[in-house]
């Protein structure tokens, strides 16, 4: 028992407190990080829609799907879009892509067919970390597909 003239926590009370808060943390931080890596999936794959979609008005427009993603971009506030510059997209978000990452993600874009089609693939990149799994694919089917071991391609699930 603690007589009246101690003050404070004992050494024994404050390393059970110290236990306490890192059994909390051990569980909380993976689940935090698995929320994370969720959330990023959930961002490439909105991303993955966006491209699709701008591709497919970019074939309306243009009768074919651009040879390069950097051709969905363009700052159209002082020029009218053309087959090079559409401004289908945000340009900073179109030149991620382009470049090959964005988001934590490496994008393969292909145009296929003489311009009649394309692939876009999403794959997680090497910084992005062990709970960002999923690999998104879409063509000119306008359907995403994933796969969460390896990268995807039309013959996977659908998102």
């Amino acid at each position: 028992m603690k007589s009246k003239k101690q003050k404070g926590f004992s050494l024994i009370e404050l390393l059970i407190v110290v236990a306490i808060i890192l059994i909390i943390a051990a569980i909380a931080i993976p689940k935090l990080l698995a929320s994370r890596g969720r959330s990023v999936e959930s961002a490439a794959a909105g991303s993955l829609r966006s491209a699709t979609t701008a591709l497919v008005a970019y074939q309306n427009k243009y009768q074919a799907f651009p040879a390069t993603l950097d051709m969905l971009g363009g700052d159209c506030s002082t020029t009218a879009p053309t087959a090079a510059k559409s401004c289908q997209m945000d340009d900073a978000i179109v030149q991620g892509m382009a470049t090959g990452a964005f988001g934590s993600y490496k994008w393969t874009f292909q145009q296929t067919l003489s311009g009649g089609g394309f692939t876009l693939n999403a794959d997680p990149s090497a910084s992005a970390g062990r709970y960002v799994t999923e690999h998104f694919y879409a063509d000119e089917g306008i359907t995403l597909h994933q796969n969460n071991t390896a990268s995807a391609s039309a013959a996977d699930p659908t998102l």
